[in-house]
This record gives C-alpha cells, structure tokens and sequence, in this order.
C-alpha cells in the first residue's frame, strides 16, 4: 500500500509539472510588448483581419500574416517595403475596379486609445494640447465622436477643423 503511494504521488507529480510547461508557453506566446504594432489588413488578402507585428514591419510582412495576396489582388502600386505604423488600416485594392488602384493605407489617430507622442503628430497639437486631451479623456470618459474634442479646453474651432480628417473613435 505504501508503494501504491509512493507511485501515485510521483505520477502526479510528473503530470502536473509536464502541465507547467505547457502552460508556461501558452502564456509566454501571447505576451505582446510595448511596441507591436496592432493593424488591420483588407481587401484583396487570403485572411482579411487585425494582426500584431513587430515595430519596424513591413508592408509585405502584414501580407504574408494575412496569407498573401489573392489572386484579384491589385499589386501594381503597392510598395511592398513601406513601413507599418500602429493602428493602419490597410486595404489592398482590387484588379479593374474604378477607384485608384494604390493601396489604402489609413493613419487615423483613435483619441481614446491615441498616446501624447501620437496626439502630438496632429497638426497644431503640442505637448500641453495632447496633455489636455488625455486629462479629458481620463477624467469624462471616452469620446462618443470626434467633436467632442471641441469641448477640450485648447481645441478651437480652427484646430478641429485642421484635424477632424486625421482622427476616429
């Protein structure tokens, strides 16, 4: 009976630590850091959707994530080696359609994710303007739409007009 024990208690724990492992990897695969870009690619791709990469990926590596071009895929003026930034949209044309056939690459700046360096791309909007931003956003809650910037003390009518195309909720 003691044997019996003995036996059981080493199977379990042979089991338990072959479970560790595995999901210390598990875990391990889907820890992201600071600078993966989050993206998401449409269009003319074999899998459509939002993908990570890593800072300083290329266009091409967000094709091959998405499984490559499809064989509708308009390839005649992508730049292949054009550097992704966080949050794009990339929509990859298709052949014969009657829109210009270059890629569609959106750099909209969401307010409620955006971060002071990404704030502060935006024409007239310093340090002190992002700042404002952010203090709205954390202190109110998130944006219901892009006008609700106006209510931010600093925007003017003049600044929001100046970069209402340029950002998103």
């Amino acid at each position: 009976m003691k044997y019996i024990k003995v036996l059981i208690l080493l199977l379990l724990t042979l089991i338990l630590s072959s479970c560790k492992e595995e999901i210390t990897f598990k875990e391990s695969s889907i820890i992201t850091s600071r600078n993966d870009l989050i993206i998401e690619i449409k269009g003319e791709v074999i899998y459509p959707g939002i993908y990570t990469l890593e800072e300083g990926a290329l266009l091409i590596d967000a094709i091959k994530l998405a499984g490559g071009f499809s064989p509708y895929a308009d390839t005649s003026n992508i730049n292949l080696v054009s550097i992704i930034s966080n949050n794009q949209l990339i929509i990859i044309p298709k052949k014969d359609e009657n829109t210009n056939s270059s890629t569609y690459i959106s750099n909209l700046i969401n307010i409620n994710k955006a971060s002071l360096d990404d704030l502060m791309t935006l024409p007239g909007i310093g340090e002190s303007k992002a700042r404002k931003i952010i203090d709205y956003r954390n202190q109110i809650g998130r944006f219901s739409n892009i006008e609700e910037l106006k209510k931010v003390n600093g925007i003017s009518d003049i600044v929001y007009e100046k970069i209402k195309e340029m950002v998103c909720v």
